[in-house]
């Protein structure tokens, strides 16, 4: 009897389910033709290490024309991201390089804008100047109340308009500063992802920020840093036409 408990025990043991690996997609993979997020299923293998996959659940949990179907292995998955990102960074990275041609034209900008924001500064003050005298030629008769009111909106909405264009080429200037930083940042990922040969869910969080795949398992990315570089074009250009 002992022995078939002890049989029954070493058969469930055997059985015993591994733990789910970390899911470094979570929230990242959709599916390109339903925009459906795609659920991670385990193949539980015995003599090999589980099979993760990816699968859209539309045509299960809608109706079979919901969607074409999509499915695909996470490791072919992320073999196929490691190598578009680093296209993607080394593309990126080499735009970056080739704007270092134009470091003195950069230099300019910045010096702009600062004086830009200097002029603002000083304008405002002047303005400030005024607003007071106004207030001293209301006490000493020389504007009327009516007057002085209508002068005194006048340049304090000047005063307005100009502090809203010193915040924006200060953000300017900000925004380039986070140009800077961010592409050393990339290129510290660049060189991980090269080393490593693998991917990390803080490089995934950091640099991924949507994956669509379709039923012909073609991989379409939105990388972070993409929208990040089109916000910085518009804030100089903004800048510089000020």
């Amino acid at each position: 009897m002992q022995e078939i408990l002890n049989q029954t025990a070493s058969r469930a043991k055997a059985r015993e389910v591994k733990a789910f690996t970390p899911n470094l997609l979570k929230g990242k993979v959709f599916c390109a033709h339903c925009g459906g997020s795609l659920h991670r299923q385990r193949n539980i293998r015995k003599k090999s290490d589980d099979v993760y996959f990816y699968h859209c659940l539309s045509q299960s949990r809608i109706s079979k024309d919901a969607c074409p179907g999509v499915t695909i292995r996470e490791d072919a998955l992320l073999d196929m991201l490691s190598e578009m990102l680093q296209n993607a960074l080394d593309a990126a990275l080499g735009q970056y390089r080739l704007s270092l041609t134009e470091l003195p034209q950069q230099a300019a900008d910045r010096a702009e804008l600062r004086e830009k924001i200097t002029s603002r500064k000083q304008e405002i003050q002047r303005l400030r100047g005024i607003v007071r005298s106004l207030y001293e030629n209301l006490v000493q008769g020389v504007l009327t109340k009516d007057e002085y009111f209508d002068y005194k909106e006048k340049y304090e909405s000047r005063i307005a308009d100009l502090a809203v264009e010193m915040e924006q080429l200060e953000d300017g200037l900000r925004t380039m500063d986070a140009q800077a930083e961010q592409h050393r940042a990339l290129e510290q990922d660049a060189a991980q992802i090269k080393t490593d040969r693998a991917l990390t869910a803080a490089l995934i969080e950091r640099l991924i920020d949507r994956i669509e795949v379709s039923h012909d398992k073609q991989i379409t990315v939105r990388y972070r840093f993409q929208s990040e570089f089109e916000t910085y074009t518009e804030a100089l250009k903004q800048c510089r036409n000020m």
